[in-house]
């Protein structure tokens, strides 16, 4: 008997997975449970906040859509900041419909310093999406823009040419909803997504 057979990882049981890329597997689940809820979070002041699979399926659209109206490219990397919200979602599901690749990074972890090394590491970070809760952080990084070029926000990350806010009172940055807003009214078509990356929801 091999010894694979009596290991923790040994299982004889067979399922199969869906080979499916994350976009149309997430419109599978809005058609099959439009009105189940995808995500539930509180706030810091005891206020729920849900989406559903349904919601989140067509907000996703529309950021998408939206990203696609800034000529952000196809294989492009867009920084989201990670935080537990539905923007969040909504940011990572859209940036991977519109063709791009989200990158999450964690403001508690990260000085603004090393988000700029981190950026210029990666080589083709075109965007960032920020959420304000560590302002201090979102501020030092906003200062180091310098910006020097008309295609670039930053002289210390060239590549970079967009930033957006999950949520924001400063009218100088574009939020996620207004990004869907613009979605919304766009006719752009959504590129189609290989099966490169395959996943299975519970």
């Amino acid at each position: 008997m091999s010894s694979h057979s009596s290991s923790y990882i040994f299982t004889p049981e067979t399922f199969d997975l869906p080979y499916i890329s994350i976009p149309d597997r997430l419109k599978e689940l809005a058609d099959e449970h439009p009105d189940r809820e995808a995500m539930i979070c509180w706030s810091t002041d005891g206020q729920r906040k849900s989406i559903t699979y349904s919601e989140l399926n067509t907000r996703s659209e529309m950021f998408a859509k939206g990203l696609a109206t800034f000529g952000l490219k196809r294989n492009s990397v867009i920084a989201v900041t990670n935080t537990n919200c539905t923007e969040w979602l909504i940011c990572t599901f859209g940036s991977q419909m519109a063709g791009l690749i989200p990158l999450h990074i964690s403001l508690a972890n990260f000085s603004a310093g090393e988000i700029v090394s981190l950026l210029n590491g990666i080589g083709s970070c075109t965007a960032i999406v920020m959420e304000p809760s560590n302002i201090k952080v979102c501020n030092e990084f906003i200062e180091t823009f310098n910006k020097g070029t008309e295609s670039s926000i930053s002289t210390q990350v060239p590549t970079l040419g967009q930033i957006y806010f999950m949520n924001s009172t400063d009218e100088k940055y574009m939020t996620t909803q207004e990004i869907c807003n613009i979605g919304s009214l766009s006719r752009l078509p959504l590129p189609q997504i290989s099966l490169m990356t395959y996943v299975a929801f519970s």
